[in-house]
C-alpha cells in the first residue's frame, strides 16, 4: 500500500500527518479564463462579428510576426494569436450548430471537422514550401493577406456579421 493511503496502513507507522500543498498552476489559469470567456460568450449574441474580429487580429497577428520581434513580444502574439484561434473554433461550431437544420447538422459538423483537420496538413505543407522558396517572411505575410481577404469576402458576401444567434 502507498505510504499516504491511512486505508489499510500498518499499526506501527500510523497515518501520515503531512498534507499534500496545491499550488496554483497554469491548469487552474486556464479553467478561469474558460469560465470567463464562457460567460462572455453567452451574452454575446453576434458571433459572426466575434469571428470576424479574431481573424482579422490574427492575421495581423501574423503581420506583426513577419517582422522577426524580440522573444518576449514573440511570446505576447502567440497569446494573442491563441485566443483568437481558442475564439474562432468554438464560435464558428456555435453558428454551424445554431443555423444547421436539425437533419442536416452531423453531416456539416462533421465536414466542418473534415476541413480543419485536412487543411491542416496541406497549410504546414504550403507553408513549407513557401518558407523554402521565398523565406520565411512570406511565408508569414502571404497566409495573413489571404486571412484578411477571405474574411473580408466572407463578411460583405454573407450575413454572418449582422447574424444574431439566440440559443
Amino acid at each position: 500500500m502507498p505510504r499516504w493511503c491511512c486505508w489499510g496502513a500498518s499499526p506501527s507507522r500510523g497515518c501520515p500527518t503531512r498534507r499534500r500543498i496545491r499550488r496554483p498552476s497554469i491548469r487552474g489559469f486556464g479553467r478561469a479564463a474558460a469560465i470567463a470567456f464562457a460567460g462572455l460568450a453567452r451574452r454575446f449574441t453576434l458571433r459572426g462579428r466575434l469571428i470576424g474580429i479574431a481573424v482579422a487580429a490574427g492575421s495581423v497577428v501574423l503581420v506583426a510576426l513577419a517582422s522577426l520581434p524580440s522573444f518576449a513580444v514573440f511570446v505576447a502574439l502567440n497569446f494573442v494569436w491563441g485566443l483568437g484561434a481558442g475564439i474562432t473554433m468554438t464560435q464558428s461550431r456555435t453558428v454551424i450548430q445554431i443555423v444547421a437544420p436539425a437533419t442536416h447538422r452531423a453531416r456539416l459538423m462533421s465536414l466542418f471537422q473534415l476541413g480543419l483537420g485536412g487543411g491542416g496538413p496541406i497549410g504546414a505543407l504550403l507553408t513549407g514550401v513557401i518558407c523554402s522558396i521565398w523565406g520565411l517572411q512570406v511565408a508569414l505575410l502571404l497566409p495573413a493577406g489571404a486571412m484578411m481577404l477571405l474574411i473580408a469576402v466572407v463578411l460583405f458576401r454573407s450575413q454572418l456579421w449582422s447574424m444574431r444567434t439566440v440559443e
